[in-house]
């Protein structure tokens, strides 16, 4: 029997007809009707259950291109916006829809001997033994080790994590991929709809979990160059060796404020005052808008940064500022965990564009009346004055 129609058959072997999806052969003989399945046809997607097919109505996100005989459509995935679809090539990882977390399911690609091949997969539902992989725990989380991250909830946000220890090559995400104490590093990205291996040939940056895309230098995709926190808590100074298109980073021991202009971030290094001098240095994750103690950083109504020196947000020195270096003299207690907030006793700063730091005291500070103490850098401690002269002083040294 052949299939009798107005107009001409599409050259595909599946052809809609009305609501229901014919599958017919080279002679236009009917095969069948498909009676399930997610077809894309003419731009939309086409859903059959139970024999009757219709578009998908607002359809978001990644579907499988059931059933095709053309090679190349087969391996790709149904990729959808509001209803409007197109094919994609799928890379190795997990892909879901806005009506996935009804059936718990993920599309799980992974590479085999001709290509990427794609299927749907029942998810585990905890982190436990399930590092860097999609799981669902009442929605679809991915599991950054043992540490659960919810998926983002909008198109616009793309979250990348680093992965340690994996393979030097032939990696195929999320099935094998991981080489214990190899050191090397790739990146997951964790976007609405699909976790997968990250690749980019240039250099990016990531700060938290959130990708830069105004960060041009980076390495595999952890760092740009500039100031940041490691694991230790301790101050790194990072900088691309464009030659070799990688990033060197090397331990720094400074005290103060420092700010990374790429990714945005800002970091406070204090020391605990003892004579071999720890410094602990913590990445600021939000700047308020009011001094409540002295060392605070703040913004204010135009977004500068301000350093507090003491409760009074008037008073507080502008700091990060492209202009010619300035020098302070702010309370020892707001960079040094030894010294309380009573005691007279100051550390002289020096700002810059990019970083505000102790500086150690010599002659030039002398007319100044303040006495230099042991300690690298050095603390000062306000000498006997007269409170008249006192006041003369404050106006000299603010603006140094």
């Amino acid at each position: 029997m052949n299939l009798c129609v107005l107009g001409l058959l599409s050259s595909s072997t599946y052809n809609l007809i009305g609501t229901t999806m014919y599958e017919t052969n080279s002679d236009k003989s009917i095969i069948g009707a498909k009676q399930t399945g997610s077809f894309f046809k003419e731009g939309e997607l086409k859903v059959c259950t139970s024999g009757v097919c219709q578009k998908l109505e607002g359809a978001a996100g990644y579907y499988l291109n059931s059933y095709t005989n053309n090679e190349d459509e087969r391996k790709k995935l149904i990729s959808c916006t509001n209803g409007s679809c197109e094919l994609n090539d799928p890379k190795n990882g997990y892909y879901i829809n806005k009506d996935s977390t009804n059936s718990k399911t993920a599309i799980l690609c992974d590479a085999t001997l001709d290509g990427v091949s794609c299927k749907e997969t029942v998810l585990a539902t905890s982190c436990t033994n399930n590092a860097n992989k999609l799981v669902y725990d009442n929605n679809f989380k991915y599991c950054d080790g043992n540490n659960v991250k919810s998926i983002p909830g909008d198109s616009s946000t793309v979250n990348l994590y680093e992965v340690s220890d994996v393979k030097e090559s032939g990696i195929n995400y999320p099935i094998d991929f991981i080489q214990s104490s190899s050191g090397n590093k790739m990146v997951i990205q964790v976007n609405q709809y699909s976790v997968t291996q990250y690749i980019n040939d240039d250099l990016f940056c990531i700060n938290g979990d959130v990708k830069k895309n105004e960060c041009v230098n980076g390495d595999t995709g952890i760092k740009c160059d500039g100031y940041y926190v490691n694991e230790s808590n301790k101050l790194q100074m990072c900088a691309v060796d464009n030659a070799e298109n990688k990033i060197n980073c090397n331990d720094v021991t400074k005290i103060g404020y420092f700010k990374n202009d790429r990714a945005k971030t800002y970091i406070k290094c204090i020391t605990d005052g003892s004579q071999t001098q720890t410094i602990k240095c913590e990445e600021l994750e939000q700047l308020g808008s009011t001094c409540s103690s002295v060392g605070d950083l703040i913004k204010d109504e135009s977004d500068n940064v301000k350093l507090c020196v003491e409760s009074n947000n008037g008073n507080a020195i502008t700091i990060f500022t492209n202009e010619d270096s300035k020098k302070y003299f702010i309370k020892a207690s707001g960079l040094n965990s030894s010294i309380t907030d009573e005691q007279k006793k100051h550390y002289i700063v020096n700002v810059a564009e990019n970083e505000v730091l102790t500086e150690t005291a010599d002659s030039e500070y002398k007319k100044y009346k303040y006495i230099k103490s042991t300690g690298t850098p050095a603390i000062l401690v306000k000498g006997e004055q007269k409170v008249l002269l006192q006041k003369m002083l404050i106006q000299k040294i603010r603006f140094y």
